[in-house]
This record gives structure tokens, sequence and C-alpha cells, in this order.
């Protein structure tokens, strides 16, 4: 987070009077930079970008049967329920389900991949499948091997 914060650009004012106040106040540059990009963002105790508990508390995965009817949330080209997709997922058609798990594997928060398929499954499909993770997922495997 502190390069992060310190990453940030300020323009050429601001740092010259960062630098003035450095020379008076007989601190650093940098604790400056900092204090300055932390009252321009906030408490710099507030993360800036949502853990995994915080994403999943929100949930995009189905936890109704209201849910079950809606688009997951990585399908975007595709108008299909979760409850069809899942039955994709798992079909007996080796078409269907390669296109199932290549879009989960592209796209689904890393929990709600594991709560749909195994390690196995993805083993088994990966060598078949092409997308733009595939060498993570490759590694993975590799990984657990």
């Amino acid at each position: 987070m502190n390069r992060l914060r310190t990453n940030i650009y300020l323009e050429r004012a601001q740092l010259d009077g960062l630098r003035e106040r450095a020379l008076t106040s007989h601190r650093s540059v940098a604790d400056l930079v900092r204090e300055s990009v932390d009252d321009y963002l906030g408490s710099p105790k507030r993360p800036l970008i949502p853990t995994a508990p915080a994403r999943l508390a929100a949930g995009d995965y189905p936890r109704s049967a209201a849910g079950w009817a809606r688009r997951p949330y990585f399908l975007h080209e595709a108008q299909i329920t979760w409850a069809e997709f899942i039955g994709l997922l798992h079909s007996a058609d080796d078409e269907r389900r390669r296109w199932a798990l290549t879009r989960l594997l592209d796209g689904a928060h890393w929990p709600d991949v594991w709560r749909l398929v195994t390690l196995d499954a993805v083993r088994a499909d990966l060598p078949l499948l092409r997308f733009r993770g595939r060498r993570f997922w490759e590694a993975l495997v590799d990984e657990a091997a």
C-alpha cells in the first residue's frame, strides 16, 4: 500500500511546496508525500481494494432460488442461468462442458471456481481449452500434481 500511495503523481508546485515544508520541519519529503496522499485518499487505514472475504460477503454466487435464475456474473455473451450453466459444466457433451469450463476459469472468482469444479476436472480438460488465463491454470495444475 505504501508503494501505491507514493507512486501517485503530484504536481510540480505541490512537490516544491513539500520540499520547502521538509526543510523547515526537519521531516523527510517522503513522509510529507505520504501524508499528502493520505489526505487526498482519506484514511490510510481504509483498504482501497476490497479483500476476498469482503467480495464474497457481497456475493455473486447464488444463495437463493432467485439467484439461481440469474445469469452468472462472468458470462457476458450468453443469456443462461446459473442452473443451466452448472448443467453445462457437468454435461456429457465434451464441447459444451469445455465451453462452460473455459468461461468459469476465465472469469469467475477463485472460490466460485472451486465450488463448481474439482482440480481433477480442470486437469482433464485444460489441455484442450483456449483462453487468456490458461498459463496460470497450467502452472496451478502442475504445482498441485
